[in-house]
């Protein structure tokens, strides 16, 4: 990119901590496992309503599908593990290197935003309750595009650029999950792959423009490629 980029994060797994999940799933339904598979039902999930013009607010979809989940293992959820699991996802805790890195690119000058599955309030409660909140200029949500989809749609990523006025090449999608990844470059953007644990680059479809073990490591390769003291772009 030859101005510096502005950076668009994921927030669930990319920049907050699913693992948090594992002893309710544990305790719910005796696998550890069963996290994982939950978490790529509900994105399956809501990629099928997606694809099929249809939508559901993800939190909803998820507590759907811990329902569905339950029902295949022969188990009933009450109101109170429905309600355990909600108040769970919305106090994630931060990777360990998440809020140091936000705040080394925002010294560099670096501009941020988010852009998620979740709705801008439940977003808000997971980044104010991860002390994240203030590293971002705006949370932008799936529920504000028109119409409403779940990513990888691409009404998702140009809300965005409408928004803030800018092209897809501008933008740059921080995420850890490779369908993310392949929206946001079919969308025209550029895109950075944090690989979190249980993800992984696909050797198919559009690649990820950095590959980075965590944030610590991408903010290193953005601040060498843009260092503040040459930056005179315009964003």
């Amino acid at each position: 990119m030859a101005t510096r980029p502005v950076l668009v994060f994921d927030v669930n797994e990319t920049l907050l901590d699913l693992e948090h999940l594992s002893p309710f799933f544990r305790s719910t339904f005796g696998r550890d496992a069963a996290m994982r598979e939950w978490f790529a039902q509900t994105i399956l999930y809501s990629q099928s309503l997606a694809l099929t013009g249809q939508f559901t607010p993800f939190g909803e979809l998820g507590v759907a599908v811990l329902d569905m989940q339950a029902t295949l293992a022969n188990l009933t959820l009450n109101d109170e593990q429905r309600q355990q699991f909600t108040t769970l996802m919305r106090t994630l805790p931060p990777h360990a290197d998440a809020l140091a890195a936000l705040q080394r690119l925002q010294q560099h000058g670096f501009r941020l935003f988010t852009l998620t599955n979740n709705s801008t309030d439940a977003q808000t409660a997971q980044l104010e309750t991860a002390g994240m909140l203030a590293c971002f200029e705006r949370l932008f949500s799936i529920e504000d595009a028109v119409p409403p989809a779940c990513k990888p749609a691409v009404q998702t990523y140009r809300q965005v650029e409408q928004a803030l006025t800018l092209q897809g090449a501008e933008l740059c999608l921080v995420a850890c999950h490779t369908w993310d990844i392949i929206g946001a470059r079919a969308a025209g953007w550029h895109a950075a792959m944090i690989l979190r644990q249980g993800n992984a680059t696909l050797a198919a479809g559009p690649q990820p423009h950095y590959v980075c073990e965590d944030l610590h490591a991408l903010s290193d390769k953005l601040i060498a490629a843009y260092p503040l003291n040459d930056f005179s772009g315009r964003l």
